[in-house]
C-alpha cells in the first residue's frame, strides 16, 4: 500500500511538472480569456485527463510557471491507482 502511494506521488509530480514546462514554453501565446485550461492542456500537446472535470478556475503565470486550478470540489481518479485531488491545485 505505501508503494502505492509512492507510485501516486511520483505520477503526480510527473504529470504537473510536465504541465509547468511546457506551459511556461507557450502559455503566453495561446491563453485567452475564453480559452479552457484543457484548451491550454491540449495547444500544449499535454493530455486532457491531467485535472479531473469540473475547473472552474484556473492561472498560469508564463515567466515563472507557476500555476493555480481551482475545482469545482476534492475529488479521487481512479488511473493505474487511484489518486485525490484537492480543491485547489498549485505548483511550480
Amino acid at each position: 500500500e505505501e508503494n502505492a502511494w509512492q507510485l501516486a506521488r511520483a505520477m503526480i509530480r510527473t504529470v504537473l511538472l510536465c504541465f509547468v514546462l511546457a506551459a511556461g514554453i507557450s502559455i503566453s501565446a495561446v491563453m485567452a480569456e475564453t480559452e479552457s485550461i484543457y484548451d491550454i492542456l491540449q495547444a500544449n500537446g499535454l493530455p486532457l485527463g491531467i485535472f479531473p472535470k469540473g475547473v472552474r478556475e484556473f492561472s498560469v503565470e508564463g515567466a515563472t510557471g507557476r500555476f493555480s486550478v481551482y475545482l469545482n470540489e476534492s475529488c479521487d481518479a481512479k488511473y493505474e491507482t487511484e489518486l485525490h485531488y484537492d480543491a485547489n491545485i498549485s505548483g511550480t
